[in-house]
C-alpha cells in the first residue's frame, strides 16, 4: 500500500516548493469517473485544506480549487 507523505508543488520554471500531507483522512480506495477511468484516491489533508489526491498507474493528481 502507498502512503502519501509530501508532495512538489511547480512554482516556476525549475522552481518546486514542498507541501507536507499532515494527515491521510481516507484512503486509498478505487475512484471510476469521467475524468479517471480508473485509479486510487486519497482524502488528505494539508494545513487547513481537505483535497482529493489521486493516484493513476504512475501518475499523481491533485484537486485544486480556482
Amino acid at each position: 500500500m502507498i502512503i502519501p507523505t509530501a508532495l512538489w508543488w511547480e512554482q516556476g520554471r525549475d522552481e518546486w516548493e514542498r507541501y507536507d500531507i499532515d494527515e491521510v483522512l481516507a484512503g486509498p480506495y478505487p475512484r471510476t469517473g469521467q475524468t479517471f477511468s480508473s485509479g486510487m484516491c486519497y482524502d488528505i489533508r494539508i494545513g487547513h485544506s481537505k483535497r482529493y489526491l489521486f493516484l493513476e498507474k504512475d501518475k499523481w493528481f491533485l484537486e485544486v480549487n480556482r
